[in-house]
C-alpha cells in the first residue's frame, strides 16, 4: 500500500511539474502572424506596372490583425513606393518599400474572414502581386523575370492573444486543412494519443524510480514478480515492454495525425518511390526522361499547397475550401504510375519502399493525403519495434536492474524528432529498426554464441545495406560481431562451430548486397543511379577532393577544430546540426527550439552527459566485461560518422550546400538508450529514483515541445 502510494505522489507529481512546465510555455504571447498571401515569394498571379492596381484576397481564418506588412523580394536595386486600399475600409495609405519591407498600420483591426487588399505600384519598377485567393490556385510562373520584384503579404497582430487562448482553434484547425485525413476529429485524436503516451511514460517512469529506491533483484537479476506492486509492474518485465511500444506508438500516431502531408523531409520523393513500385511493380529512376511525379501527386501537391509551406515558417497549412477540395478530389482521376523519374530517392535501395507498396496498393482508392497517412502509420509499427529493441538491447547489458529497460525504451519512445521523423513516409524508422536489431543480435550473440546468432547478425547487416546507403555503416560491425562470436565458439572449444558460424555468417552478410547488385545489372539500372541535385557549382569552382581535406571535414563535423585546421563550416556542426537538431528541428529544418529553450536544453544534455560518464567510471569492471559488445558499438558509431561524412563532404564540394542532419545519427537509438541507463547509474542508490524521476520528467516536457511547435507552425 504504501508503494502505491509513493508511485502515485511521484506521479502526480511529474504530472503536475509537465502540466506547469506546458502552461508557462503557453501563456507566452504566440507569433503574431495570422494570415499570409499563402504562396511562397516565387510564385505570382498578376504583374503590378507602374501606376497599376492589382487586389489580393488574404483570409484570416482566426484571431484578427491590426498590421499589414509587405515584402519584397527581388534583385537589390531601388524600389519605388507602394499605395494601399482595403475594400470597405475606405483605407488609402502610401508607404514605401525602402529595404524591401513596408508596414502599414489599421486603425480598425481586420477581423477573421477574407479581406481584398489593393496595391497601387506608385513606382517606375514592374511589381509582382504574390498569392492566390482563398479558393484557386496560383496560376503563372515568372521567375525567368529579371529585374522584377515579388510583393508578399502578412497580416499581423501587434498585441497578440496568449498559445493557450488559441490552442482550441488550432487543434481544430488539424481536421480542417485541404485533404485532412481523418476530418474534424484529427487534432482532437492527436491530441489523445500524446496524452496517452505522456501520462503512461510519467506512470511508468514512477514506477520505475520506485523499483529502483528497492532495487528488487535476485541472485540472478531477474525480476522478483511476486515483490512489485501491480502499478509497478508497468515498468518491468514483459508489461514495461509493452508498455514501450504503446508509449512510441501512440506518440509516433499522434506525429503522423499532426504533422501536414508531405512536410517531412524527403517525403515527397519517398512518397513517388513506394507509388511507382506500387503501380508499376519496378523501380524508378533507371531513365531522365520519365517524369519525376506522377501527374497525380503533382496536382494533390498543388491542392494541398505543399510548396507553400516548405521553407516559409510564417505560411500556415492550407484551410480546406471547396475549390482546394475539388481539385484534391479530381487528382485521384489522374494517372498515378506516370512518374519514375529521378528524385533524392532514387539511388537509394528498395527494400523499405517494396515493403511499403503494400499498403501502399491497400490504400491506393484513397486521396493522397489518406495514402500518405497509411504509410506513416506502416512508418510507426518500425518506430515501435525499435524502442522495445531498445529496452531489449539494454536488458541484456544491464541484467541486473529491473527497470532499466523500461527507461531505456521509454526515452527512445518519447524522443520527439525520433518520433518525427519515424512517423514519416520515409525509411528512416525501418532503418532504425534494422540497425538496432543489429546490436541486439550482436550482444544476444556474443552472450550465447551459436552458428544461427551469426547467421542472424549477418542478415541485419545486409538487410540495412538494401534498406538505405547509410546502412552500409552496419556491414563493418556486423563482421566484427560474426568474427567475435566465432572466437568465443573456438575459445569455448566448439571449433567446428566457429568455422560454419564464420562462413554463414559472412554468407549471411553478403546474401542480400550481392542479390541486390545481380539484379540491378540484369535489370541495366545501374547500382546507384542518378539522383535529383539542387545544382553543382560551376565545375571551375570544385576542387580536386583530397584525403587530407576530407579528414579535416570529419573532423570538424564532430569535433570543433583543431588550430592547425583550415574551416570547413561557418558554423560549429557539433552545436548547430547535432545537438540543436536533437533538440528539435522540424519540418523541412524551417522551424524548432529556439531562444531560452535551446540554451537550456543544452545545459540539460551537459547535466546527463556528465552523470553517464559518472557512471561508467562506477561501472567500468562490469563495461570492461562487455568489452566485445563495447567493441560492436564503436565499430557501428565510427561506420556511420565515418558514411555521413563521406557524403557530406561530396555533397558539400559538388553543390556548397550542407548535407548533414541530426536524422542520420537515429540508428544510434540503442546507444542513447543505454547512455540514459548509465545517467541513472551515475549517482548512488538513494538517489538514483530521483534521477530516473526527473529523466522522465524532462523527457516528457522535451516530448510536448515537438506538437506544441508543430501546432503554432501549421495551425496558429
Amino acid at each position: 500500500m504504501r508503494r502505491s502510494r509513493l508511485l502515485l505522489t511521484l506521479f502526480a507529481l511529474a504530472l503536475l511539474g509537465v502540466s506547469a512546465s506546458v502552461v508557462l510555455a503557453l501563456t507566452r504571447p504566440s507569433e503574431d502572424t495570422v494570415a499570409t498571401s499563402g504562396v511562397v515569394p516565387q510564385r505570382y498571379v498578376v504583374a503590378v506596372g507602374a501606376g497599376d492596381r492589382e487586389c489580393q484576397t488574404v483570409s484570416i481564418s482566426k484571431g484578427s490583425a491590426d498590421v499589414v506588412r509587405v515584402s519584397a523580394a527581388g534583385r537589390q536595386q531601388s524600389i519605388g513606393p507602394i499605395r494601399l486600399s482595403i475594400r470597405g475600409r475606405g483605407l488609402n495609405e502610401r508607404a514605401s518599400l525602402a529595404g524591401g519591407l513596408a508596414e502599414f498600420s489599421l486603425s480598425t483591426p481586420l477581423n477573421s474572414g477574407d479581406h481584398e487588399l489593393c496595391f497601387t505600384n506608385a513606382g517606375r519598377r514592374t511589381l509582382f502581386l504574390a498569392g492566390e485567393g482563398p479558393d484557386v490556385l496560383a496560376t503563372e510562373d515568372l521567375t525567368a523575370e529579371v529585374g522584377t520584384y515579388s510583393l508578399w503579404i502578412a497580416l499581423e497582430d501587434q498585441d497578440p492573444d496568449a498559445w493557450w487562448s488559441r490552442m482550441r482553434g488550432m487543434i481544430t484547425r488539424v481536421g480542417a486543412v485541404v485533404g485532412a485525413p481523418l476530418g474534424g476529429a484529427s487534432g482532437w485524436l492527436a491530441l489523445v494519443l500524446y496524452g496517452v503516451a505522456i501520462a503512461l511514460a510519467l506512470l511508468g517512469g514512477a514506477a520505475a524510480a520506485c523499483v529502483a529506491r528497492r532495487g528488487d533483484v535476485d541472485g540472478r537479476g531477474g525480476v522478483q514478480a511476486s515483490r512489485h506492486g501491480s502499478l509497478e509492474r508497468v515498468a518491468v518485465g514483459r508489461w514495461g515492454l509493452a508498455s514501450v511500444a504503446a508509449i512510441a506508438a501512440a506518440s509516433g500516431a499522434a506525429w503522423a495525425i499532426i504533422t501536414p502531408t508531405f512536410q517531412v523531409p524527403d517525403e515527397p520523393a519517398h512518397y513517388a518511390y513506394v507509388q511507382y513500385i506500387g503501380e508499376m511493380g519496378k523501380l524508378p529512376g533507371g531513365s531522365p526522361e520519365l517524369q519525376v511525379y506522377s501527374d497525380e501527386q503533382v496536382a494533390a501537391t498543388e491542392a494541398i499547397g505543399t510548396n507553400a509551406l516548405v521553407g516559409r515558417a510564417d505560411n500556415r497549412a492550407r484551410e480546406s475550401r471547396p475549390g482546394f477540395e475539388a481539385a484534391l478530389e479530381n487528382s485521384t482521376a489522374l494517372d498515378s504510375g506516370n512518374g519514375g523519374g529521378q528524385t533524392g530517392a532514387s539511388p537509394q535501395p528498395p527494400l523499405y519502399y517494396a515493403l511499403a507498396a503494400l499498403p501502399y496498393r491497400a490504400s491506393s482508392w484513397a486521396p493522397l493525403p489518406v495514402q500518405v497517412l497509411v504509410l506513416r502509420l506502416f512508418s510507426v509499427l518500425f518506430f515501435a519495434a525499435t524502442a522495445v529493441m531498445v529496452a531489449l538491447v539494454v536488458r541484456e547489458l544491464f541484467p541486473s536492474f529491473v527497470w532499466a529497460p523500461f527507461v531505456a525504451g521509454a526515452v527512445v519512445a518519447l524522443q520527439p524528432m525520433i518520433g518525427f521523423i519515424s512517423a514519416g513516409a520515409t525509411p528512416e524508422a525501418m532503418m532504425d529498426l534494422v540497425a538496432v536489431g543489429l546490436v541486439l543480435a550482436a550482444v544476444r550473440g556474443l552472450k550465447r554464441p551459436t552458428t544461427g546468432a551469426a547467421i542472424a547478425i549477418g542478415l541485419l547487416g545486409g538487410a540495412g545495406a538494401v534498406t538505405k546507403i547509410t546502412l552500409v555503416a552496419l556491414v563493418p560491425a556486423a563482421g566484427l560481431a560474426v568474427g567475435l562470436v566465432a572466437n568465443r565458439l573456438r575459445t569455448a572449444g566448439r571449433t567446428a562451430e566457429a568455422r560454419r558460424a564464420a562462413v554463414f555468417g559472412i554468407g549471411a552478410l553478403a546474401a542480400l548486397p550481392l542479390a541486390y547488385c545481380a539484379w540491378t545489372l540484369y535489370v541495366g539500372r545501374g547500382l546507384f543511379p542518378p539522383g535529383a541535385s539542387p545544382g553543382l557549382l560551376p565545375a571551375e569552382q570544385i576542387g580536386p577532393a583530397s584525403a587530407r581535406e576530407f579528414i579535416s571535414y570529419a573532423w570538424q563535423l564532430y569535433l570543433p577544430r583543431a588550430p592547425w585546421q583550415t574551416d570547413q563550416f561557418v558554423y560549429l556542426p557539433l552545436e548547430e546540426t547535432w545537438i540543436f537538431g536533437w533538440l528539435g528541428r522540424y519540418g523541412w529544418l524551417d522551424y524548432g527550439i529556439d531562444g531560452w529553450l535551446r540554451d537550456l536544453g543544452m545545459y540539460v544534455i551537459a547535466f546527463f552527459a556528465a552523470l553517464a560518464v559518472s557512471g561508467a567510471v562506477q561501472h567500468r569492471s562490469a563495461l570492461r566485461a562487455r568489452s566485445a559488445e563495447l567493441a560492436v558499438l564503436v565499430a557501428l558509431t565510427l561506420g556511420l560518422a565515418a558514411v555521413i561524412a563521406a557524403g557530406g563532404y561530396q555533397y558539400q564540394r559538388n553543390t556548397g550546400l550542407p548535407f548533414e542532419q541530426a536524422r542520420y545519427l537515429f540508428p544510434l537509438a540503442g546507444l542513447y538508450g543505454a547512455l540514459a541507463v548509465l545517467a541513472t547509474l551515475g549517482v548512488g542508490p538513494k538517489l538514483r529514483p530521483v534521477v530516473i524521476w526527473l529523466l522522465f520528467l524532462l523527457c516528457s516536457v522535451h516530448a510536448l515541445s515537438g506538437p506544441f511547435l508543430t501546432l503554432t507552425r501549421y495551425y496558429a
